[in-house]
């Protein structure tokens, strides 16, 4: 185990001094106003056609699978500080937003509600009533392709996810690099086993934060090298996008394409068959 680590980190560059960006999600303050389900949206859109603007689809930490999200017709009214959006252009949110009161101010302060209960709305800072509580000045990010992952989930799914979606704060992004080299890569066997044996505690688990993933080392390999890497995860990506398709019990075919995607990784980094079997042995 000590040799396969070293191999890892010989071959391996770590990702922090890879060409690319790792952001966290969006924070609204307050989910209720801001993230809407399909009807809403379309209800906002009819009301002020606008609205499609800064109506964008949002993914959770429950809809990130291996490979492939799940999207649960969610949209994020993306009124974010950095676009420096006029409220007053976006008629049919504005008046959506207003409908939540003091609730959406950010100020900190209590106050009571129409029920004379007593509330508080949301933390101070020095963003305007309408938008959301997080600046979000890499917002161009969520434009791009990229690589979403939850921190929290044991299994360590990562996602790739396509441009102009975006997510939630309590999820990951990578952008820039190859994102379906990464994708293959970060749901190999080999990653699990470097990030859990390697990085993780007594019980074996890391809290894949951004600080954790940048320092993961992955062979920095010509573009001609990585595309059957490539083919490969579009080949997986199309399975996924099968309308009877179940992530608890991927088909055959999904398995044996995986399987060749963890001999590759293996390859990337010279591991033998003594030390294959390790990490197929978990």
């Amino acid at each position: 185990e000590q040799k396969i680590k070293e191999k890892i980190e010989k071959v391996g560059t770590p990702l922090k001094d890879w060409d690319i960006k790792i952001n966290r999600g969006v924070l609204t303050g307050y989910n209720e106003a801001f993230i809407i389900d399909g009807k809403k949206k379309d209800e906002l859109i009819a009301k002020d056609s606008k609205s499609v603007e800064i109506i964008k689809p949002i993914l959770r930490g429950k809809d990130i699978k291996r490979y492939a999200s799940d999207f649960a017709d969610k949209w994020l009214i993306a009124t974010l500080p950095a676009m420096k959006l006029n409220i007053d252009d976006y008629t049919a949110i504005k008046e959506h937003l207003e409908s939540f009161g003091k609730k959406l101010e950010q100020t900190g302060k209590k106050y009571i509600d129409e029920n004379g209960k007593e509330q508080k709305s949301r933390k101070k800072t020095g963003n305007k009533w309408f938008e959301t509580q997080d600046q979000i000045n890499y917002y161009q990010e969520f434009e791009k392709e990229k690589i979403v992952w939850t921190p929290v989930n044991s299994t360590y799914s990562f996602s790739f996810i396509d441009k102009g979606v975006y997510f939630n704060n309590s999820l990951f992004m990578i952008t820039g690099g190859s994102p379906k080299y990464f994708c293959a890569y970060f749901n190999s066997l080999l990653f699990r086993k470097y990030i859990t044996f390697f990085l993780g505690s007594e019980d074996n688990y890391t809290y894949g934060s951004k600080e954790v993933i940048e320092k993961i080392p992955i062979p920095q390999i010509p573009e001609s090298e990585q595309k059957p890497f490539i083919d490969l995860v579009d080949k997986i990506l199309e399975i996924t996008s099968s309308e009877n398709y179940d992530p608890k019990n991927p088909p055959a075919e999904q398995k044996e394409l995986e399987a060749k995607i963890d001999e590759m990784v293996f390859d990337l980094y010279g591991l033998n068959e003594e030390e294959r079997d390790v990490v197929l042995k978990g």
